[in-house]
């Protein structure tokens, strides 16, 4: 099964967070096989029940239609999403939750990862591989790497006769 060919090359730029604002490519795969090896059935007519995170999300944006329903609204990876309804040709609900979850000493969880627990969901967008999750959720296969960085405020200011002597304090 292949992409839609009138998609043509598929790309996606991400900022990179440095001084010289520059970006990253990273080629999507034309071969879905590829990026989800274990699909090959036809989702025409179904409804895909997906979850969202409320805020929390950084590569999806959701906006509401003039009917109220919840629709995907830009964000690479509702890009790959819709990419994905075309090629199998399913529909979606959105379901919106205020978290990703968290573990409760029971096992269950809130959030985004409790509503596909409790089978209320089929699918998420956009959310980050953690092990409490992987307990009672399955993670497709990773579609970007990216990296995260920490930053801190600047040092201050050290006079240039001190830089001398600075090594062996």
């Amino acid at each position: 099964m292949k992409i839609n060919p009138e998609l043509g090359n598929l790309v996606l730029r991400i900022p990179h967070c440095d001084h010289k604002k520059t970006l990253w490519i990273q080629k999507i795969p034309s071969d879905i096989n590829k990026v989800f090896p274990d699909v090959t059935k036809n989702l025409t007519g179904t409804i895909l029940k997906v979850a969202v995170s409320k805020g929390l999300a950084l590569n999806t944006v959701f906006v509401k239609d003039q009917y109220g329903k919840v629709k995907l609204a830009g964000g690479f990876c509702n890009e790959i999403f819709l990419i994905l309804q075309k090629t199998f040709g399913f529909e979606y609900s959105i379901q919106i939750e205020d978290g990703f979850g968290k573990l409760f000493p029971n096992g269950s969880f809130t959030g985004v990862v409790g509503s596909i627990q409790r089978q209320e969901a089929e699918f998420a967008i956009d959310m980050g591989f953690s092990a409490q999750r992987l307990e009672v959720i399955e993670y497709l296969p990773p579609v970007v790497f990216a990296t995260l960085r920490f930053f801190t405020r600047v040092p201050s200011h050290v006079p240039r006769w001190k830089l001398v002597l600075e090594p062996f304090t």
